[in-house]
């Protein structure tokens, strides 16, 4: 385990933090099978002596911003930790009995100056892999690279690590046991991913790529991400515009996608799974040529699978190549693309009644509500973009960000309008759509790094832009009924005829200040940004009135790092939304804007691999659209809508093989201001639908560092997701529910020499089958299943 031992005095005196990584001594000399990703040094050194069985003690200071590379193979202890050390400036020097101590490299002419430089180049970076499931750095909150400790906002990563681990279908999965988050609110989906952050559902503009918006319009499939081409998962919680613009106020989710690394990375995939799933997926990157300038990444998938539904499919290709070029210390270019197609359909929303209301039968998970013959969707997704960096010194830094992306969507299907509950009768209408649309992002930023006498400051500024536009027809038509008790189906459907089309046309420029300040144990963050929003939408080629909204947010934080590893924090933030629309008198509606106070404490102690968070907030969602008291036909923005809560999130990378991560929620959401409608109903004092008071989370992963069964890794995971209203005027609940997850994995390596780099692993969600009702949108028919029990076989190859 990790503890604290005092070295001898010279190594003591260098640094008041000392970590010793101490587990009972085996022969220092026996080899080691390892599979370690590169991460930062002090994780390697500790990841290598729990599995060799040794004690290495080292100065924290002296290890600090340094990197260790990929190491797999065969070693001995003193083989790895050598491995581990190079090019580091630092030396391993044997104090007898199974231990060492890390020291610099006093041989070396100018060691000092050459490690300082590898320090601020090879440091642990938020963009690529973390070493484990904690991870200790992030960009999304402030567009730079910044400790999470310092940070006054709630931010969770899900690092490649837990991925890896856990291996979430989509990026859905990926998020349930967040803190904050509510998963699968639109249900079990293959082709979009809908949840909910402190309440509120997120919707354009709420989802990031490299920090640039992914989206333009509500698209099915639009968002859709492909998770295996994600290096990480990044959660900012609360009202974020000040640094990205028109957003839910809600958060943001930020997809950190896959990069060249200069350490040659090779993997394979194969996955066989329940419901006839099929997929074959690589990963291949490394150096091209000998100079070091060049380098590169491939990532590609091909998926076959059906899915829980009936007659609906999850096919899905992907490749992802991208290009690095850094002809020196200071600049560097990357080029990304991105090509997806998938092949599937948005699975409809069921009765309420025979779901989680009475009828005479239950409608099962599995029914399909279209027909075979009919229903369809393809989307098609497909960009290229840049991230440029340039420092012109050690203090002034520029950075440049650009993507284009270009979709389409095409989709037949039937839905439900109307079901009898004690015939099983539900008819049906028919719907089309086609559409495209693109979107070019752009970020321009100066980042400088100054003192002001006892004040340390990073500032950012930056101009960002966006334009986007869509072009959708939607057509709609009549279908014939069916028993959702006993569907027959094969009737014939005539082709949706009756429709409109819609295009839209908008384009953003926000500019933003931000400056992070540091003196001694207090950090600050100071943010302001002004948007100009410019809208066109058209219905049938007549246009409406061009919006030309404008909106400037702020936010102010403030965190105090205590030394022993607590970091109490508060905070404020805003947030805005333009909003379509005009009221009686004919005036554009002015946007919805989030206003956030947050308090919390983070709390990150030294020699042990853990982050612990805790945040109170208190958010409100204003002008909101209400019906006017004075002519319903109309609305007014008086409305408010107020989350408060408390989130707690702990992950620790403990001794011996040992992950854990546990987290809570309670969301206390009300419409608390709202007019009544023309019958006399009212939201205000209501909880909005789908919204879940209580979640938790708990999952722990163990894998055997010795002994026979050594490179057996096994995980359970629990997740509780507490009732919630099925409609707006809270007439019905949803009842919660519990899911277990259990995942078995085995380095075929230690068994045999021979497949090193060869893991096999069978991950089951929802282990007991547990069959439920993730959420509901309305009382007659708006109900969406959760997912059933589905297993996944994994046979991986690196080398």
């Amino acid at each position: 385990m990790f503890t604290f031992r005092r070295p001898p005095l010279p190594l003591f005196a260098l640094s008041p933090l000392v970590l010793a990584c101490a587990v009972h001594a085996q022969a220092p000399a026996a080899r080691l099978h390892l599979d370690l990703p590169a991460a930062s040094l002090d994780r390697s050194l500790s990841a290598v002596a729990r599995q060799a069985g040794v004690q290495v003690l080292f100065a924290s200071s002296l290890t600090e911003g340094h990197r260790a590379p990929a190491l797999r193979g065969e070693f001995t202890a003193r083989e790895a930790l050598d491995k581990v050390l190079a090019g580091s400036g630092l030396v391993l020097r044997s104090r007898g009995a199974g231990t060492w101590t890390v020291e610099r490299d006093t041989t070396i002419k100018g060691a000092l100056s050459e490690v300082r430089v590898t320090a601020d180049a090879d440091r642990e970076s938020a963009f690529g892999p973390a070493g484990g499931i904690v991870a200790r750095r992030g960009s999304s909150a402030t567009r730079t690279d910044s400790a999470l400790l310092e940070t006054p906002q709630s931010v969770s990563v899900i690092t490649r690590e837990q991925i890896e681990a856990q291996q979430p279908g989509n990026l859905e999965a990926a998020l349930r046991y967040t803190p904050g988050i509510t998963s699968f609110t639109d249900g079990a989906q293959s082709s979009s991913d809908v949840y909910a952050m402190r309440g509120f559902a997120q919707t354009v503009g709420s989802l990031l790529r490299d920090g640039m918006r992914m989206q333009m319009s509500d698209y099915y499939g639009w968002e859709a991400a492909e998770i295996y081409g994600l290096e990480r998962v990044e959660v900012i919680r609360g009202a974020a515009s000040v640094l990205y613009g028109q957003t839910q106020p809600g958060g943001m989710v930020n997809l950190v996608t896959k990069r060249p690394t200069a350490t040659p990375h090779h993997e394979v995939e194969l996955q066989a799974g329940s419901f006839g799933r099929k997929q074959i997926a690589f990963d291949i990157g490394g150096p091209l040529g000998g100079s070091g300038d060049w380098s590169y990444r491939l990532v590609g998938l091909d998926r076959d699978a059906e899915t829980q539904v009936d007659y609906t499919v999850d096919r899905r290709r992907y490749l992802a190549p991208s290009l690095s070029w850094k002809p020196d210390g200071v600049t560097s270019l990357t080029l990304l693309a991105e090509y997806q197609r998938q092949t599937g359909d948005y699975t409809r929303p069921v009765p309420t009644a025979g779901t989680v209301l009475p009828a005479a039968q239950t409608i099962p998970v599995s029914r399909f509500v279209g027909e075979p013959g009919f229903d369809r969707m393809s989307n098609e997704r497909y960009g290229a973009g840049w991230m440029f960096e340039h420092a012109f010194s050690g203090q002034l830094k520029l950075r440049q960000n650009a993507r284009y992306t270009h979709f389409e969507h095409e989709g037949q299907r039937l839905t439900v309008s109307s079901f009898n509950a004690a015939t099983g009768l539900a008819t049906r209408s028919a719907q089309a759509r086609r559409g495209s649309g693109k979107l070019f992002t752009a970020d321009s930023s100066l980042e400088a790094r100054f003192d002001t006498g006892a004040f340390s400051h990073v500032a950012l500024a930056g101009i960002d832009w966006f334009r986007g536009e869509y072009d959708q027809s939607i057509l709609n038509g009549t279908a014939p009924s069916l028993n959702l008790y006993n569907p027959v189906y094969g009737a014939a459907v005539a082709t949706p005829t009756a429709g409109s089309r819609y295009t839209q046309q908008q384009t953003q420029v926000g500019a933003y200040l931000q400056d992070q300040i540091r003196h001694g144990q207090w950090a600050a963050v100071l943010g302001l940004r002004h948007d100009w929003v410019r809208t066109e939408n058209a219905t049938n080629a007549v246009a409406d009135p061009i919006q030309k909204p404008t909106a400037t947010t702020g936010r102010a934080g403030l965190v105090y790092l205590a030394d022993n590893g607590l970091a109490p924090y508060i905070s404020y933030s805003e947030s805005f939304l333009p909003v379509a629309g005009t009221d009686i008198a004919g005036q554009q509606f002015a946007p919805e804007t989030g206003k956030q106070w947050e308090a919390g404490v983070k709390y990150q102690p030294a020699g042990f691999d853990s982050f612990i968070t805790a945040a109170l907030f208190d958010l409100r969602r204003q002008n909101v659209t209400t019906p006017n008291p004075n002519d319903t036909n109309y609305s007014v923005q008086e409305g408010e809508v107020r989350s408060r809560g408390l989130e707690l999130e702990a992950k620790a990378q403990l001794d011996r093989g040992l992950a854990l991560l546990a987290s809570y929620t309670r969301t206390d959401i009300e419409v608390t201001r709202a007019n009544p409608a023309s019958n006399g109903s009212t939201q205000q004092g209501k909880v909005p639908a789908r919204a879940a008071r209580d979640s938790a989370a708990a999952w722990a992963d163990y894998t055997v560092q010795q002994g026979a069964l050594a490179g057996l890794g096994m995980s359970l995971g629990l997740r509780h997701v507490g009732p919630s209203w099925g409609d707006a005027l809270n007439t019905f609940q949803v009842p919660g529910y519990t899911t277990t997850d259990l995942a078995l994995r085995y380095d075929l390596g230690r068994l045999d020499g021979r497949l090193s780099g060869t893991t096999i692993a069978l991950n089951v969600y929802n282990l007991t089958d547990k069959q439920y009702v993730a959420s509901c949108f309305n009382n007659t028919v708006g109900c969406q299943f959760g997912g059933r029990r589905n297993a996944v076989a994994t046979l991986r190859y690196r080398w």
